[in-house]
């Protein structure tokens, strides 16, 4: 009886030192603008991106693990967009659609190594053509500098992984439209 008293004092114990899991933070997930995300007002991509679909994500269960919903997600990718002057919600010419496929997490550890797998597409709204698409897989890791508890690190790890990514996106779809147009062969 005693043991398992211990034992249930002890798992009680663990739990409240864990603490409970939270989804990631939308603004620990913008994009930062950088040399290599600067556009110019004669862009293609000067304002002319609107949020289409975003799925993958996933709601937090408090009593398991963070994640990231599409809501952040979302959130995440239009912010980061205004902040690079892509974003447009009335007047685009491109639609951004989003699908986060995975947030390979660990069950534990001290370091927190996440990787964000995502499909990303644009597609010119006149045309409804994809003109870019890309899968991203993009890790970050969180230590235990960054936080003593592991829910905290597990959420780090997700917000980095998640910032990355969108990060990724922008500077591919920044070199993209900087290349001249390949002219299509005419058969």
């Amino acid at each position: 009886m005693f043991k398992k008293t211990l034992l249930s004092i002890s798992i009680i114990f663990i739990l409240l030192i864990q603490g409970c899991a939270t989804g990631g933070k939308t603004g620990a997930m913008i994009s930062e603008l950088s040399e290599e995300t600067l556009i110019s007002s004669e862009s293609t991509l000067f304002n002319a991106l609107e949020i289409g679909v975003v799925s993958g994500g996933k709601a937090t269960n408090p009593a398991w693990a963070s994640n990231v919903s599409n809501e952040n997600f979302t959130e995440a990718l239009e912010s980061s967009l205004k902040l690079h002057s892509m974003f447009n919600s009335e007047n685009s010419s491109y639609v951004v659609n989003a699908d986060l496929k995975k947030l390979k997490q660990p069950f534990v550890g001290f370091d927190m190594k996440v990787t964000a797998y995502t499909d990303y597409e644009l597609i010119e709204k006149e045309s409804e053509k994809v003109v870019f698409s890309s899968e991203i897989i993009t890790p970050y890791t969180a230590t235990v500098g960054d936080a003593v508890l592991g829910v905290k690190r597990l959420r780090l790890a997700n917000e980095g992984a998640i910032k990355a990514n969108i990060t990724e996106f922008i500077k591919q779809l920044v070199h993209y439209f900087s290349e001249p147009p390949v002219p299509e062969s005419e058969d």
